[in-house]
């Protein structure tokens, strides 16, 4: 979407890619308040399932490639080649990897931003959603925006991933997300609810913030942290 503004509608390509709302408003400085903020957001499950499809077919080669590495000033961090090395050992499936990586009540770093943005574009509806965002900002559009990017060996039918040995943790560290943006899981799983401590741990993360940007000392957000791997290991 960043690439057809800049290259279609005059867009300026500005800071990180996924930067936060704080990092934006720094770059900006004078005159942001007329600015619009966009947010996106995605299934939790679909998400997770994309992401592992990217690990498993080494996406561009990042994960072997060391100028992607964190260290190196790339966005590939050492959990991520963690991730590789263990599939590309194991050739695990995914619920192998979802049981082995998804330890945690998921908050997503940008949940703060998501809440304050002028609109929300849903992956699922990207476009759609593009087009809102034209018209938004008083834009007519010139073409339906291309699909870039697409991760090898992803399969439409996400759901399908999940077998009954993985849907209670599935609803227990996604479901709290799934919640805030209007996402269920299947009713043919039979599980009724997201555990009250899942929402509690994810209420109380998300009211924190990222490590580096929480109001509070970095006890309160490790705190934080261990009780969303609590609840994930609840029964």
């Amino acid at each position: 979407m960043a690439r057809e503004l800049v290259s279609r509608y005059g867009a300026v390509a500005a800071g990180p890619k996924h930067a936060h709302r704080a990092e934006a408003l720094a770059l900006l400085g004078r005159g942001v308040e007329a600015y619009r903020w966009i947010a996106g957001v995605r299934h939790p499950m679909d998400e997770a399932v994309s992401r592992y499809s990217k690990v498993a077919s080494n996406h561009r080669g990042r994960y072997t490639d060391p100028r992607a590495f964190s260290e190196h000033g790339g966005s590939v961090r050492r959990g991520g080649r963690e991730r590789y090395e263990f599939l590309h050992r194991t050739q695990a499936d995914f619920s192998a990897y979802f049981l082995r990586f998804h330890r945690q009540v998921q908050v997503s770093p940008w949940v703060g931003d998501q809440r304050r943005a002028d609109l929300v574009i849903r992956f699922e509806d990207i476009q759609e959603g593009f087009s809102e965002l034209l018209r938004l900002v008083g834009l007519d559009q010139q073409r339906p925006l291309p699909r870039l990017n697409a991760t090898a060996g992803r399969t439409a039918d996400y759901l399908g991933l999940y077998g009954p040995a993985i849907r209670r943790r599935a609803v227990t560290v996604l479901g709290p997300a799934m919640l805030e943006w209007g996402y269920r899981w299947p009713e043919d799983w039979g599980i009724a609810a997201v555990p009250r401590l899942s929402l509690l741990a994810y209420r109380l993360d998300s009211a924190l913030g990222p490590p580096d940007r929480s109001p509070l000392p970095g006890l309160a957000k490790r705190a934080s942290t261990r009780l969303r791997g609590y609840a994930a290991r609840r029964p």
